[in-house]
């Protein structure tokens, strides 16, 4: 339900392209990445699982930019300022807050949260930009957050019936 609404929230009439087809494979390294932290977060120090996860964001980077020759220094105070306030409050504590989430919580439950961030951006463009959402936009919205619902409740029912089982 919930690929069905990120396809009707994302995609322009039926026809799929590049953007699209990166959408869908940033979806899936999204549901890798949760899967592997959350194996790895259980035993790990948190703080020590971010620094590698942003290590590893930073070298593929790197390595991204320098091969596609993208590779520049900023010289402007301003470039500089952005960078820093971007790489510490928007990456370092994201990767921190999401790494601390994995060890309270569950992996479907981070999965659930992720799977918002499409229908915040249309949320947000619309009201902050003035993006104009259409009807199939508003249902796959809708389909998202009723996904994230059902699977939320059915966590809950299933860990009930666990708990009446003991």
């Amino acid at each position: 339900m919930a690929t069905i609404g990120l396809a009707l929230l994302t995609l322009r009439g039926l026809s799929v392209h590049l953007g699209n087809m990166l959408v869908l494979l940033c979806a899936a390294s999204f549901a890798l990445h949760i899967i592997i932290l959350s194996k790895v977060s259980k035993s790990g120090d948190v703080i020590s699982l971010s620094f590698v996860q942003i290590a590893v964001v930073g070298l593929c980077s790197l390595i991204q930019a320098l091969v596609f020759d993208e590779f520049s220094i900023p010289h402007q105070n301003s470039v500089w300022t952005a960078i820093l306030i971007i790489g510490i409050l928007g990456t370092a504590l994201g990767f921190y807050v999401q790494t601390r989430a994995q060890v309270e919580s569950s992996p479907n439950r981070i999965a659930l949260i992720i799977v918002l961030e499409p229908v915040f951006g249309d949320l947000f463009g619309y009201l902050l930009a003035h993006d104009r959402l259409t009807l199939q936009n508003w249902v796959g919205a809708v389909l998202i957050i009723l996904e994230m619902l059902v699977t939320e409740w059915q966590i809950k029912r299933k860990k009930q019936t666990i708990d009446v089982a003991h």
